[in-house]
């Protein structure tokens, strides 16, 4: 399809025309470029025009239809309300109640939930041979939903700028992967940042197993792979990953160990490494890139131009930078009078150095005593032969809870081999840890599951 310069467009369609002729989405299915995309626009754009300046919704199981309808619709419809597919019916009718939307599209039936109030349209429903002109003029609210992992999802609302803060001087011509769903905060950021770059977006798939997904972004040439350090983790118990030629990694959603950073270092030594402090509500805040954990003491400012950084009395951050959200829909506000946003993480200084130690609301009360899972975890890590870790707590009648650890080995162990790698396990924590803070229970398993942000299931 031709475009005139006189057409309206918004900033990421004209990215998108920059592209010419090359595929900037590829997948399983085939490979994406400016004449698929204007193509699409064209045969939606009949049904769209009916949603100028009014709130919508979309809801789709493949991302490939995410990172398409994004681009059209922002700038189109007053609100864009990005849903995740893993929702039960109750938290998505709520959802949609707070936001005021009434109308989702959706790209299967399945993802359909039967409500009188709500209207849901089938993407094979609404093509059109008929071309109508869509109207750029509105600045979208583009809500997102907190993970609901510790409570009920929350609505959070960005703007475009709130949004791309952080990517503006992303660099050029990178091939991702995309590993987190476009409906989550991390993933829309690799789609923005694919668009604002210039770069390639190579989708992964949820029927794939991580070992095809890998031969699949081998073929494609990935070179940037942003994920969280569990989801490198799980990456990494496959021999095929450190085939990939990265230049670019990047870390975030959860606390950074050293022994991770090390091992990527190893294998990866013409990579530049980052880790990525964000949330859905604070945005992406700031990043470390000098290959240690934590962040220097010296981030923690009042001075800085763009994000300030304050550590309370108890070790919790507070947040206040450009890329903050917009606030909560209908709910507490989201900052406090000075404009800095409470994240609920935990961090301890050593020397001038601080460490992420866990949440706020995640830490396990063994006695009257806190103890944070993600700083057990982190110690356990430093020991061979440790491929994953979960740290939880399990019920006892004397101290309310007793400390649990499911260890994932980097092989595979005999049964007389499991129990002696328990009493090392064991025997470390104890050198290194409170006694209260020592696993009690200590199970060898095959596996841990990630929830569909890439993160440890915790549940």
């Amino acid at each position: 399809m031709k475009i005139t310069q006189n057409q309206k467009l918004n900033s990421l369609q004209r990215k998108i025309i920059l592209y010419k002729e090359n595929e900037f989405f590829i997948s399983k299915s085939g490979k994406f470029n400016k004449d698929s995309f204007f193509k699409i626009k064209k045969n939606v754009s009949l049904f769209l025009s009916n949603f100028q300046n009014k709130k919508i919704a979309i809801k789709f199981s493949d991302d490939l239809n995410s990172a398409t309808f994004i681009p059209i619709l922002d700038g189109l419809v007053k609100s864009l309300l990005i849903l995740p597919t893993d929702f039960s019916k109750e938290e998505e009718n709520e959802l949609l109640s707070k936001a005021k939307i009434k109308n989702v599209l959706v790209d299967s039936d399945s993802l359909i939930k039967k409500n009188k109030l709500i209207k849901y349209f089938n993407l094979d429903e609404i093509q059109s041979k008929k071309e109508e002109e869509l109207k750029y003029c509105n600045v979208t609210e583009w809500i997102l939903c907190t993970s609901g992992t510790t409570g009920t999802p929350k609505l959070v609302k960005h703007s475009y700028e709130s949004l791309i803060n952080k990517i503006k001087k992303t660099k050029k011509n990178y091939n991702w992967a995309l590993t987190y769903s476009i409906s989550r905060f991390a993933g829309l950021q690799i789609l923005l940042t694919t668009l604002l770059s210039n770069s390639k977006l190579i989708f992964s798939s949820e029927n794939n197993s991580i070992e095809e997904d890998i031969s699949f972004f081998i073929e494609k040439d990935v070179n940037a792979i942003s994920a969280t350090p569990t989801m490198f983790k799980k990456f990494l118990m496959h021999r095929s990953f450190v085939k990939l030629k990265l230049k670019q990694i990047t870390l975030g959603g959860e606390i950074i160990n050293q022994t991770l950073l090390n091992i990527l270092k190893k294998n990866f030594n013409f990579s530049n490494i980052s880790h990525i402090y964000a949330s859905t509500e604070a945005g992406s805040s700031f990043s470390v890139t000098d290959g240690i954990a934590g962040f220097p003491k010296s981030f923690v400012s009042s001075n800085k131009k763009s994000t300030n950084i304050k550590v309370s009395s108890d070790g919790e951050i507070f947040i206040k930078s450009p890329g903050i959200s917009l606030g909560y829909v209908k709910e507490e506000n989201l900052v406090d009078k000075s404009g800095f946003i409470k994240t609920g993480d935990i961090v301890e200084l050593v020397d001038d150095r601080y460490y992420f130690i866990g949440r706020k609301n995640g830490s396990i009360n063994i006695g009257g005593n806190k103890v944070y899972p993600e700083k057990v975890e982190n110690l356990i890590y430093k020991l061979e032969n440790v491929s994953l870790v979960r740290v939880k707590p399990k019920k006892n009648s004397i101290t309310g809870n007793i400390v649990s650890a499911e260890i994932v080995p980097s092989k595979k162990l005999s049964e007389l081999e499991k129990e002696k790698f328990k009493k090392t396990i064991r025997t470390f924590c104890l050198k290194n840890l409170e006694k209260y803070m020592v696993p009690f229970n200590i199970k060898i398993i095959d596996d841990l599951k990630i929830n569909k942000s890439g993160k440890l299931w915790r549940k």
